[in-house]
Order: C-alpha cells, then sequence, then structure tokens
C-alpha cells in the first residue's frame, strides 16, 4: 500500500510560497468549473465487429507483461500481485471490454520493451511514448502526466536545472525514456550519464554519493523515498520533461489498440482522477499563511460573481452555439459527401504522426490496401514510398511553404507494384481539430506514354541515321550490279531488261523500308506482309494478264532488317526470274513461296514453280541475277540449292540471328 494511501505528508508537501499560490489558483479553477451530470456516465463502448472478432478469437494473445519495481505507476504487492495505477486502470478496461488480460511480471525492463516489439508482449500498461518505441507499438491517449525532477542530497543548495549538473555524475534507469531525454541533454550541458538497473538503486546511489544526481519522475521517486525511508535527498529542480503515462499496444495487434483506445476513453475523466489521486496524492499544509486565506476568500467571491456573469451568458450562447453547430454539422455533411464521392485519390492524416484517419475508395484503390489494414497506421507503417527520401523532401517543402503542389514521387502498392503519384497537400479543419488533406494524381499511364513517345522519338533518330546507313551501302550494290551489267550489255534489249531489273531491286528495297517504318520496331519488319507485298508487286510489273498466280505460305515472325535486306534481294530475284523465265508469253502456272522454320533458330525459304525448267544451274551461272543470290545468301551466312520439281525449286537456308 502506497503512503499516500496512509496519509502520511509526503516530502513533496514541504513547499514555500510559490507552490502555496500555484495551489490558490489550482483551487481558484476547481471552484470556477462545474461537470455537468452527463459526464459521469460512462458511455457504451461501440467497437466495430473486426474489433469484437479479434478479442473474441484471440484471449490467448492478451499478454500483458508489467513492472515488478515501479511503484506506484506499475509494481508486484507483497502477495506477488500485479498492483498501481496502471493495474487500476486495466482493470477498468478488462470490464468495459468483457476480456481478461494474461499478466506476466517483468524485472528487466529491455527484455519488456523487445517483447514488446516482437509481439509476445501484447500490453505494457505504463510506458511513455517515443519516437523509437512508435516503430513498434500504438500509444494510447496519456492517462497520467508526472514532471521529471532532479533528485541530489540534502547538502546540495539552490533550485537546480541541467545546465547545473556540468561535469557531473547523472544517473538514470537504464532502457528508461529518460535516458533517452538525457543523452541529447549530456552533450549540451557536458554531465556524464550513470546508467542504473531500478529506481531504488538511483535513489541510494545519490544518497551515498555514488552519483551527483538522480532524474526521475516525481511521482515514483517520491514514493520510494517514503518507502525506503531515505531521508537525507530532496528535490533539486524540474527539467522541461514530463512522463506521459500511456498503454502501449504492440503494433502486431492493431485491432487490440484500437479497442482498448475505446474502453480508455470511454472512463469518464472524474473515475481517471481518483484512480490517479489514489495513489499520487500531494498533500499540503493544513495551516495556510494569512495572505493565502484571504486570497482564497478574494477568489470564492470573484468566484461566485463570475458563476453569475456565466449563467446569464451561457443562455445567450448556447442558442448562437446551437446554430454554429447545425452549420457545423451542414458543412461536414457536405465535405464528407464531396470526399467520398472525389474522383480523385484523396486522404486525411494526422499532422502530427502522420496516421491516416480516413482515406476515400479511390486512394483505396490506387495503393491496393483496405480501409482496416490502413486507417491508424502511416505511409511509413505500410512502406508505401518506393523511396523513403521522397517523404523527407516533401515533409521539408511543407514546413517551409505550409502546403504542397503536384509534388512528384513514386508509391508501392500493396502487391509491390509501382505508381507515379503526384502529391499536393492542404490543411483543413474537422470538428475543431486541424488535419492534413491530401490529394493525388495518379499519372502512371501518363508516364509510360510519355516513356514510349520518347523511346518512338529516339528510334526514329536511329531510324533516319540506319536509313542513311543502309540506303548508301544498298545503293552502292546496286551502282556495282549496274557496273557489272553494263559490261555484258550488248544490244538495246539487254539494256532495257538491266534496266527493269535494277528497277525491280530498287522497288524491293524500297518496299522493305516503306514496311520498316510503317512497323513499330523500327529496326525489324513483318516477314509474312512483306512477301506477299513484294511477290503481287512484282507479278503486276511483269504478268499484268493474270495467267501466272503466287502462293505463299509463311510463319508469323519479324526480321531485323540486317536478316530482312538480304533476303528481299534474293526475293526479288528468285521471283522476277520466275515470272520472266519460267513460263513461255501467255503460258499459265503457279509460283510457290514457302518460309518454314527448318530448325531452332533457323529458316528455310523456297521459291517453285511449275514452268520449263532451268537450263544452267546457280553454280554454273554466271548472270548478275544468280551472282547477287550467291552473294546475299553467303552476306546471310546460308547455302542454296536448285532442284527441278516439275519445274524448277531454289531453296536457301538461313540462319535467323546471323549478324
Amino acid at each position: 500500500m502506497p503512503a499516500s494511501r496512509r496519509g502520511e505528508v509526503s516530502p513533496v508537501s514541504r513547499c514555500s510560497l510559490a507552490r502555496e499560490k500555484t495551489t490558490l489558483v489550482f483551487l481558484s479553477f476547481l471552484f470556477c468549473i462545474s461537470i455537468p451530470s452527463w459526464a459521469l456516465n460512462t458511455p457504451k463502448v461501440q467497437l466495430s465487429e473486426d474489433e469484437r472478432s479479434w478479442l473474441k478469437e484471440n484471449p490467448d494473445k492478451l499478454i500483458l507483461y508489467y513492472n515488478i519495481e515501479f511503484p506506484p505507476l506499475e509494481f508486484r504487492s507483497k502477495t506477488g500481485h500485479f498492483t498501481g495505477i496502471g493495474f487500476d486502470v486495466v482493470k477498468r478496461i478488462e470490464e468495459i471490454l468483457d476480456i481478461r488480460f494474461i499478466m506476466v511480471p517483468s524485472d528487466d525492463w529491455n527484455d519488456h520493451l523487445e517483447a514488446l516489439k516482437d509481439g509476445r508482449c501484447a500490453v505494457a500498461p505504463t510506458i511513455v511514448k517515443t519516437e523509437e518505441r512508435e516503430e513498434y507499438a500504438f500509444f494510447t491517449t496519456p492517462y497520467a502526466i508526472s514532471p521529471v525532477v532532479i533528485i541530489t542530497d540534502k547538502a546540495t543548495q539552490g533550485n537546480l536545472s541541467l545546465s547545473d549538473l556540468s561535469g557531473q555524475r547523472v544517473g538514470v534507469v537504464s532502457g528508461y525514456a529518460t535516458e533517452a531525454y538525457l543523452k541529447d541533454r549530456s552533450l549540451l550541458h557536458s554531465f556524464t550519464i550513470v546508467p542504473l538497473a531500478n529506481v531504488s538503486q538511483g535513489l541510494r546511489s545519490v544518497s551515498f554519493g555514488e552519483v551527483d544526481a538522480f532524474i526521475e519522475n516525481l511521482a515514483v521517486a517520491a514514493y520510494y523515498i517514503e518507502q525506503e525511508g531515505i531521508s537525507n535527498l530532496r528535490v533539486s529542480g524540474e527539467t522541461d520533461y514530463a512522463f506521459s503515462w500511456s498503454i502501449g499496444i504492440s503494433r502486431q495487434y492493431p485491432f487490440l489498440y484500437s479497442a482498448v483506445q475505446k474502453a480508455l476513453y470511454s472512463i469518464p475523466e472524474r473515475s481517471m482522477a481518483e484512480i490517479r489521486n489514489s495513489w499520487i496524492a500531494f498533500e499540503y499544509p493544513i495551516s495556510l499563511r494569512p495572505e493565502v486565506k484571504w486570497g482564497l476568500i478574494f477568489s470564492a467571491v470573484f468566484a461566485l460573481f463570475m458563476i453569475l456573469l456565466l449563467v446569464i451568458y451561457s443562455y445567450f450562447l448556447k442558442r448562437r452555439l446551437e446554430q454554429k453547430v447545425i452549420v457545423l454539422r451542414e458543412s461536414e455533411e457536405r465535405f464528407s459527401i464531396a470526399f467520398n464521392a472525389s474522383p480523385a485519390p484523396m486522404s486525411i492524416s494526422e499532422i502530427n504522426t502522420g496516421r491516416f484517419i480516413n482515406a476515400n475508395k479511390q486512394f483505396l484503390a490506387m495503393v491496393g490496401y483496405e480501409a482496416k489494414d490502413l486507417l491508424g497506421r502511416t505511409s511509413v507503417d505500410l512502406g508505401i514510398w518506393a523511396n523513403p527520401e521522397d517523404r523527407k523532401t516533401m515533409l521539408t517543402l511543407y514546413n517551409q511553404a505550409g502546403s504542397i503542389q503536384e509534388f512528384p514521387s513514386k508509391f508501392k502498392t500493396k502487391s509491390g507494384e509501382m505508381r507515379d503519384v503526384l502529391i499536393s497537400t492542404e490543411v483543413t479543419h474537422i470538428q475543431g481539430e486541424t488535419y492534413l488533406l491530401a490529394f493525388f494524381q495518379d499519372i502512371t499511364e501518363r508516364k509510360l506514354a510519355e516513356e514510349a513517345l520518347q523511346k518512338r522519338l529516339k528510334e526514329k533518330d536511329i531510324l533516319l541515321h540506319e536509313i542513311h546507313h543502309r540506303v548508301k551501302n544498298n545503293l552502292s550494290v546496286i551502282s556495282s550490279l549496274l557496273n557489272v551489267q553494263s559490261d555484258s550489255i550488248q544490244s538495246p534489249e539487254a539494256a532495257i531488261k538491266a534496266f527493269q531489273d535494277s528497277k525491280d531491286r530498287i522497288m524491293a528495297m524500297a518496299l522493305l523500308y516503306e514496311k520498316m517504318y510503317a512497323s513499330e520496331d523500327y529496326s525489324a519488319i513483318d516477314l509474312k506482309e512483306y512477301l506477299h507485298d513484294l511477290s503481287h508487286l512484282l507479278l503486276y510489273t511483269h504478268r499484268p494478264d493474270g495467267n501466272i498466280q503466287i502462293s505463299v505460305s509463311t510463319f508469323d515472325t519479324v526480321l531485323h532488317m540486317d536478316i530482312a535486306v538480304p533476303l528481299g534481294f534474293i526475293l526479288n530475284e528468285l521471283i522476277s526470274n520466275a515470272l520472266l523465265h519460267a513460263f513461255p508469253e501467255q503460258a499459265a502456272g503457279i509460283i510457290f513461296i514457302d518460309l518454314r522454320e527448318e530448325g531452332p533458330g533457323r529458316c528455310l525459304l523456297s521459291v517453285r514453280d511449275t514452268g520449263r525448267g532451268m537450263v544452267n544451274i546457280p553454280e554454273e551461272a554466271h548472270t548478275v541475277g544468280f551472282t547477287l543470290i550467291r552473294l546475299m545468301t553467303e552476306q546471310l551466312g546460308g547455302t542454296i540449292s536448285v532442284s527441278p520439281e516439275g519445274g524448277t525449286k531454289i531453296t536457301v537456308s538461313f540462319p535467323l540471328d546471323h549478324q
């Protein structure tokens, strides 16, 4: 049982006139306010379906670790049971939620924190929120606050601050929030931190001169000083830090956190005050100084006068307030409708913590999360930022300008897909609270279109250079062929034929470039389409009488221009030769063009006619046409063969990956 319950006067009650003035202000404030009767009733807790189901299905996970030596907040009683302020609060939560926690004693605070981090411990009933702990735990609204003070022996005079501890040894309990708080201050004020196992050891270390000062919260320190009868210590000063005790819930149990938060919120403040006062009661002297008495009398008279004015004024305010509430509700309803119906993804989050409190269906669809997985968590918790540095940059811009306009970033959805977004933010007010309203533009498709356009522009640029190079080379080939043919021209008829052959070769090359330019890939063409167009173009040029038919059989494939150009020359020569020489004038017949896969990475091209057959085989033929066919076949790294098959069949075998 704590000393304050036995009615003994604590060391803190021996205070100066400044403390009495604080009492005067505090009592005057209590006198002026009144608590309506409805506030004393505990409202019914409305749990969601997910929260109710989780509590019902997971009684074995309701594991609570409590510190056995942190009175009066939480400790183990002489009978071996959990007791303290934290216990009283937890019991109320158990009653409200109709659950029972599995209570596990802990004498190692660092292990206590590790258990909370890995989920072995679901609940820490008395814990101070820090930035590091927020990575693995949720924190409820604080239910008790106590200032952190400087404790020295009575020989130390004056009212101290941390700057007065320069060069001294300062004790602090290892693993407590005060240790992290003092690390930064120790560099600023040049004192040495001495980690200690617990509060009792810290107080005794000061008493025995092992450390010069001990930093701890006032409530726990006062309890130990009285319990252990350490009479040579005094509170020598306060820090700018205070313990705000909350209930910590492992982040592995979000539904437990939301249920506990609702239950804690439903406990009336009057009941919470009774719990706190039963363990932390700082009593003041019964006899007051005369100036304090007259101050109280004056305050009472003034308070009565103020209450009379407030009663009159409140009547008029009530009517105005009711009208404002109606207008506010209508405004919030309109905002809610617009928020949920907006075609743009939107979210609302807490400015200080970044936790989502609302998100419309477009935002949920964009990131791939359900509302239950997103609300109450931050974008960092969910790993939404593809590049975490973008978030830091955006926060810097927000702090400078107060808003963000179309900040570009990448989001990673729940499925791992990357989405390009533009983020804009504005501050909004909901029920008197300030939140951050964020708008998102999903520009993923636009970015892909821009990248595709850039690719096509780059390919067109490459195409221009490629065409320039290829046309130059091919014209050189044609020029060489014309030189060869010019040596063999003996008659006007031979000159006309040479001119026609050159025209066909140029036409075949032009058709290749036309197909290449029209294709999606500027470095390749659709061979099936090219074969069809080339054969029919040559047929129309040489035999428009309609007596000759061309049958094209091929598989769907796309050829690189390095293969397509020489193959185009070969096809032009073979088809032209069959049209001109296989069939006498006015004779009918068929030319079969067949292109198929011969094996992995290899093609077989055959041109067969039903005409009168060839007199000379290609190896012996010295015409310009067959010379060109042999050269192009060698360029492809292929082979050529001729066989009589009803007419003539010429076959070219070549690899598809020839460079």
